[in-house]
């Protein structure tokens, strides 16, 4: 795969479709609401569509829910009261989504149909400006064609934004869909943002990324992280990423990803909480909450959320269930100031994320010889 188009992508377009999969079987299931995941479904006029994603696995559909959730309780904290009142700048951010695939949030959080609702900017007991929104989207050039193509079939549905029109929280300003292989120059990712769609350093900016670690050879990724650290004065990144950890499910796991991975992947060279964070850290980021998806599932994960899961599915295999939660990561990092305040605080109840202390690991957990 390149960023020329000339490479076989055939990988990224798998993973991609993957986690569409698992989304669907979960929406499908009740897990949670997603209009506009069926507009990205590669077989979306099939009669036995519902029949397959039906055989999903429940763990697999249980982990994708709270998959969903964290990420979207990352993205509504741009809308939180400690963002309000912590952030300079705040009336515009920036979200930029790498390796983005076939997600939906930008829709979602547009329409506020994220699974962390978004307070009205009309509602009598809520404060908050309305949010200035550039919102980016950077994935392999046949993902991004894809998604250009699923997106005017959505703006096209004059049915589909009836029903759920843009929110009042939030004025998009852009909506940028990027062409850019990952494992290219970084620097030449963020000139192309800055000269081509009028990304500025200067202002509050959540880097989202999902799974593409694991693709990524090891010196690609620190090279993405350490310009992302410089990219801007105050910005946070969120990461959910698996972890292989030095255990035998974590053999398993190497050996089923074998197709994605090699000898350089980022995820062979990181293999705990700890390994991420320390990176991070090597990197430029700051200030680091980690935790283990088991532990993120009792805390961001809201208590509405699991009982909703519940409700959808009763599990027998917890032993399964906890230990597929605990190979994978939920990190958020900051750079320092405003928005690393807001997002990388463990303070329980009054963090936005739900994060709490003795529950997730922070940079002052990392080894200091090692960075």
């Amino acid at each position: 795969m390149s960023s020329n188009g000339k490479g076989d992508d055939s990988i990224i377009k798998s993973t991609a479709d993957e986690a569409l999969s698992s989304k669907l079987s979960a929406t499908s299931k009740g897990y949670y609401s997603d209009p506009y995941l069926s507009y990205f479904a590669v077989d979306a006029g099939s009669s036995n569509r519902s029949s397959k994603y039906n055989t999903v696995h429940p763990i697999i559909r249980k982990g994708s829910h709270a998959r969903v959730c964290c990420m979207d309780r990352v993205i509504a904290a741009l809308h939180s009261n400690q963002f309000e009142n912590t952030v300079k700048n705040k009336e515009h951010v920036q979200v930029v989504v790498l390796g983005a695939g076939k997600d939906t949030s930008y829709f979602r959080y547009r329409s506020n149909t994220l699974t962390t609702q978004i307070k009205s900017s009309n509602d009598s007991a809520n404060e908050q400006s309305v949010r200035n929104v550039s919102w980016y989207e950077v994935d392999h050039f046949s993902i991004i064609n894809f998604k250009k193509s699923r997106e005017r079939m959505i703006e096209s549905d004059r049915m589909l934004q009836k029903r759920h029109p843009s929110a009042d929280h939030v004025n998009i300003l852009r909506h940028y869909l990027i062409e850019f292989d990952l494992r290219s120059s970084a620097v030449d990712l963020m000139k192309l943002l800055e000269e081509r769609y009028e990304f500025k350093r200067e202002l509050p900016t959540l880097f989202v990324m999902e799974c593409v670690q694991m693709y990524l050879p090891e010196l690609s990724s620190h090279s993405l992280l350490r310009t992302l650290a410089d990219a801007c004065r105050d910005s946070v990144i969120a990461i959910y990423d698996p972890i292989l950890l030095h255990d035998p499910f974590g053999k398993v796991m190497q050996r089923n990803l074998a197709r994605l991975c090699n000898e350089e992947s980022s995820l062979l060279q990181n293999k705990t909480l700890k390994d991420c964070m320390t990176k991070l850290k090597c990197c430029g980021f700051q200030r680091i909450l980690a935790c283990d998806m088991k532990s993120a599932y009792g805390m961001v994960v809201t208590a509405d959320q699991r009982l909703q899961s519940n409700r959808c599915e009763m599990l027998d295999e917890y032993e399964e269930w906890n230990l597929i939660m605990r190979h994978y990561a939920f990190i958020v990092a900051g750079t320092g100031g405003g928005i690393s305040d807001v997002f990388c605080s463990a303070r329980g109840e009054s963090s936005p994320l739900g994060l709490e202390e003795g529950q997730c690991l922070t940079e002052e957990h990392l080894d200091t010889t090692l960075i």
